[in-house]
């Protein structure tokens, strides 16, 4: 089986990273990674830019965003942060979203993101699932009911994957996320959220 180094979680300096797309390409290119995503806070502004950079040096590139959005379960109120990936960067819905957001008009709810990113051909992901901080008891069986329970309501809703590898996540972590992905037929991705290398 082939195996891939990917990284599906970047920040350029369009939103709250340090680097510009083209930056980012050519610094994970010499990390020799093959697959990459950029996946800016609400704003797609530097995505063509970065699949044109891709393209340039022959490295895999995927269109990516991330939607800090609001999910209400069972009566609890969850902060979630969600990576959408491979979707038409021309859509008009994604485009309007994004710069209703960058214009504060607005606030996403999660099955509201999940849509926008579907209706723009794209899947949706939960980013970094060990560090939903309205979860508590990290690690223990307690969290792992709660976020099991929370996933099953997200893939009704449309979630398509989840962030299982990620550098905050331990061993553990990993497995029991994989393991949850696979028992809801979700796929799995793996980034750094990676903003610069001082910050």
């Amino acid at each position: 089986m082939d195996t891939y180094k990917c990284n599906y979680h970047m920040h350029s300096y369009y939103s709250d990273g340090a680097l510009s797309p083209a930056q980012l390409v050519r610094k994970f290119t010499d990390e020799e990674y093959d697959i990459i995503a950029l996946t800016d806070l609400e704003c797609i502004d530097g995505v063509k830019e970065f699949m044109a950079a891709c393209e340039a040096v022959k490295i895999k590139g995927v269109t990516g965003i991330e939607f800090s959005t609001s999910h209400n379960f069972n009566g609890k109120d969850y902060s979630l942060n969600l990576l959408g990936y491979n979707f038409d960067p021309d859509n008009e819905l994604m485009i309007g979203t994004c710069r209703d957001l960058k214009a504060g008009k607005m606030k996403l709810s999660t099955e509201e993101a999940i849509r926008i990113i579907t209706q723009a051909g794209g899947q949706t992901f939960v980013a970094h699932p060990g560090k939903i901080r309205e979860i508590d008891g990290r690690g223990t069986e307690a969290f792992w009911q709660e976020f099991e329970k929370l996933i099953k309501d997200l893939k009704i809703k449309g979630l398509k994957g989840l962030e299982c590898i990620y550098p905050d996540h331990t061993d553990e972590e990993e497995y029991r996320f994989i393991q949850l992905a696979g028992k809801y037929h979700l796929h799995i991705s793996q980034g750094t959220d990676y903003h610069g290398d001082d910050m």
